[in-house]
């Protein structure tokens, strides 16, 4: 979703943050707001927690590669 948009990740990450305020449990909109998190420097603790959330409401064993890939870096610091 974001990714088709070069150029505009913070209104992504606004948009996305919006839609989860609105309802937490749009698994759509926490990994949206995730991967966009995870693309802005500074922001990969706040994209891990809201990938354990996409992985707590709908397991993916995709999503459960990144959040091994986010913790490691984040280990590595």
């Amino acid at each position: 979703a974001y990714s088709s948009m070069p150029g505009h990740l913070p209104e992504a990450i606004s948009e996305f943050s919006a839609a989860v305020k609105l309802n937490p449990d749009y698994v759509d909109a926490q990994y949206n707001l995730a991967a966009a998190l995870s693309q802005s420097p500074g922001h990969e603790r706040e994209a891990l927690a809201h990938f354990k959330t996409v992985e707590r409401l709908r397991p993916d064993p995709q999503v459960e590669q990144i959040i091994r890939q986010l913790t490691a870096a984040a280990s590595a610091r």
